[in-house]
C-alpha cells in the first residue's frame, strides 16, 4: 500500500512527523496520512504545560516568583491523564516534585538576550516545505526546552562509539542525536538573522540541567540529509508497520494513536481504525 505522491507533496513537514515515521512507521501512517484522531497522555501534557508556564516568563507574563505558584495551582487541570503505573516509584508525584522543584529554584536564563519566544517557522529543506516551533531564540543561541531524563554521558568508553558522540561546553559528553531538531531550527534562524547561532541549548527541566553545545556544520549537514532520506523513505514505503525497536510501554502509555492502533493494550475496536 503505497502512499499517493500528492497526499505526501501537500505536506508542511517537521520534525516531529519525520522523527515519528523513524521510530514508528505505523503510528505516521495512523496520524499523518489516515489523520485519526490522537489523544494525549500524562507525558505529554505534563512537557505542555511546563513549557506553557515558561513561555509565559519568557513573555513577561509572569515573574520569576509566580512561577511556583502557578505550577501548583494550574498542574491539576493541565495534567489530567494518569501516569502509567511503576513497580517502584509513583510516576505521577515524580514528575510534579521535579517540576515543583525546578520552579521552586528557577532563577531565570541567566545573562541571555531572549529574542523571540515559541515561533513559528516556514522554510525549506531542499524542495521539502518544512514547518517548526522554537521555543527560545537568543542572541547567538536556541534553546529547546526538554521534560525527558538525562541523556549525557560523564565520559567516552570502548562501549560508545566516539562518532556518534560529542563533547558538551562542560566537558560532558552526549549523543549528537539529541541535538537534530535543534540543527534543523538553525536553518529559519539563519534566514531569519543572517548566520548560524553559536550555540545549540537543551533545558533539561526535570532534571535542572542544561546540555550545550557548539554550532558544528557538519552536524548541521547531517542533520540535513537525515531528514531527506528519511522523507524519501516515506515516499518509497510500501507499508508501514510497527517499528522494529518500540515496546509495549510506548504502545500502551506514549503513542497519540493508541486506541487505533491493535498493538496497544488501550486499542478499541470500535476507534473507526480500518484494516490496512
Amino acid at each position: 500500500m503505497k502512499v499517493s505522491d500528492f497526499i505526501l507533496d501537500d505536506f508542511h513537514w517537521s520534525f516531529s512527523r519525520i522523527e515519528s515515521f523513524e521510530r514508528c512507521p505505523l503510528n505516521f501512517y495512523l496520524q499523518y496520512i489516515k489523520c485519526y484522531p490522537s489523544i494525549e497522555g500524562a507525558f505529554a501534557q505534563y512537557g505542555s504545560f511546563v513549557h506553557e508556564c515558561l513561555e509565559k516568563f519568557a513573555l513577561g507574563e509572569l515573574a520569576e516568583y509566580e512561577l511556583s505558584s502557578y505550577y501548583k495551582d494550574y498542574y491539576p487541570q493541565a495534567v489530567t491523564e494518569d501516569f502509567p503505573p511503576n513497580a517502584y516509584v509513583d510516576l505521577g508525584e515524580r514528575y510534579y516534585n521535579q517540576g515543583l522543584e525546578y520552579f521552586n529554584n528557577f532563577d531565570g536564563y541567566g545573562d541571555r538576550e531572549i529574542l523571540a519566544v515559541e515561533q513559528n517557522y516556514f522554510f525549506k529543506i531542499d524542495k521539502y516545505n518544512f514547518t517548526g516551533i522554537i521555543d527560545l531564540e537568543c542572541k547567538n543561541e536556541i534553546v529547546d526546552i526538554k521534560t525527558k531524563g538525562k541523556q549525557h554521558l560523564l565520559r567516552l568508553t570502548q562501549k560508545n562509539n566516539p562518532n556518534d558522540y560529542i563533547q558538551m561546553l562542560d566537558g560532558r559528553y552526549i549523543h549528537k542525536d539529541n541535538f537534530k531538531q535543534l540543527y534543523i531550527y538553525s536553518i529559519p534562524f539563519k534566514n531569519k538573522y543572517g548566520k548560524y547561532p553559536k550555540l545549540l541549548s537543551l533545558s533539561m527541566v526535570r532534571i535542572n540541567d542544561w546540555y550545550s553545545i557548539e554550532f558544528n556544520e557538519r552536524l548541521l549537514e547531517e542533520a540535513y540529509q537525515w531528514a531527506i532520506n528519511k522523507i524519501t523513505d516515506i515516499y518509497n514505503a510500501e507499508k508501514f508497520e510497527r517499528g522494529d525497536g518500540v515496546g509495549d510501554f510506548f504502545c500502551d502509555y506514549i503513542c497519540g494513536q493508541r486506541i487505533n492502533c491493535k498493538y496497544s493494550s488501550a486499542f478499541m475496536d470500535d476507534a473507526g481504525v480500518i484494516e490496512l
